[in-house]
């Protein structure tokens, strides 16, 4: 039994609709993938077209299936996890090896960071699954990509504010901190990110349009979620983990982590701070949006 019996029996636990998920998930992979990427291969034809097939094809889906049994598949799963007992370890002689490997690996911070993100997105708020907003906001992203590489887009004539043509120095400085190296180089990349993304989401020019086409109520009420739950430290302690395993392995060292251009990276979500204007300047279009969904958005938790 591939599966293995500590992981049938802790998804037995969940009961009987949510027993099923394993084979959920498995029958998805075989009965719809091969068909996802026959339509990528015929029928994307810009970054839009891909993101589109990406987020209802399969980001939309699998969220489905996840809502219906959040947060308690989480506890299955990373039961089964710890004590996988299936016969593919067994019959490859791997067992022994995978659980050194489980037994350095921090599973109780990355299964915060699972029941976080699946908390946000099973949110519902005024009758819309948040997952469904996400990804169309996803979806704008990707517009806004095929905006930028479309020769015939015109920045004079169409909105400069959606496409990324007007962060294009800053993109540039953040593709530059890869190949720069040396000492802080993690600093340097996520710093010239957070550049980047300070531009883009602050410029008074479009910060009421880039709020509109981005910053939902949805994004309100995650960040919430995402703030309760210690998600910045959950990832943070991940990645030291991480990094730790593979110095373990042999094959760290490779990078100076910093875990202070991490808090300050994730500080960089909650854009009504992020963008606060100075005394004086224009309004916090993303603070307005907060203000906005406090006083006339009920949320609803399926969790």
């Amino acid at each position: 039994m591939y599966l293995g019996c500590s992981c049938t029996t802790a998804f037995q636990e969940l009961g009987e609709e949510c027993s099923q998920f394993p084979c959920k998930i498995w029958n998805f992979i075989f009965n719809e993938m091969s068909g996802i990427l026959e339509d990528f291969r015929d029928e994307v034809y810009s970054v839009e077209d891909a993101t589109e097939l990406l987020f209802e094809r399969v980001f939309n889906p699998l969220n489905e299936m996840i809502c219906e049994c959040n947060p308690r598949i989480h506890d299955a799963a990373f039961k089964c996890i710890a004590n996988y007992d299936g016969d593919i370890l067994t019959e490859t002689g791997m067992d022994t090896v995978y659980n050194a490997v489980v037994g350095l690996l921090d599973l109780d911070s990355l299964k915060n960071v699972f029941v976080a993100v699946s908390n946000a997105n099973c949110l519902s708020v005024d009758g819309e699954v948040c997952y469904e907003t996400y990804a169309n906001s996803w979806m704008t992203w990707a517009q806004y990509w095929d905006n930028t590489i479309d020769e015939s887009y015109d920045d004079e004539c169409d909105d400069a504010c959606q496409s990324f043509r007007r962060i294009g120095r800053e993109f540039e400085r953040y593709i530059s901190a890869f190949s720069e190296g040396g000492k802080n180089s993690f600093r340097k990349i996520v710093y010239a990110y957070i550049a980047m993304n300070k531009k883009f989401f602050c410029s008074p020019r479009c910060q009421e349009s880039v709020a509109n086409d981005f910053y939902s109520c949805c994004n309100v009420e995650g960040l919430r979620i995402m703030q309760e739950s210690d998600f910045g430290a959950n990832v943070i302690r991940v990645a030291e983990n991480m990094l730790g395993f593979f110095a373990e392995m042999g094959e760290g060292g490779t990078m100076d982590f910093d875990k202070q251009a991490m808090k300050k990276y994730f500080a960089m979500f909650d854009l009504a701070k992020f963008c606060k204007p100075l005394p004086g300047r224009q309004p916090n279009f993303y603070q307005q949006k907060v203000d906005q969904c406090d006083a006339a958005v009920e949320y609803y938790y399926d969790y």
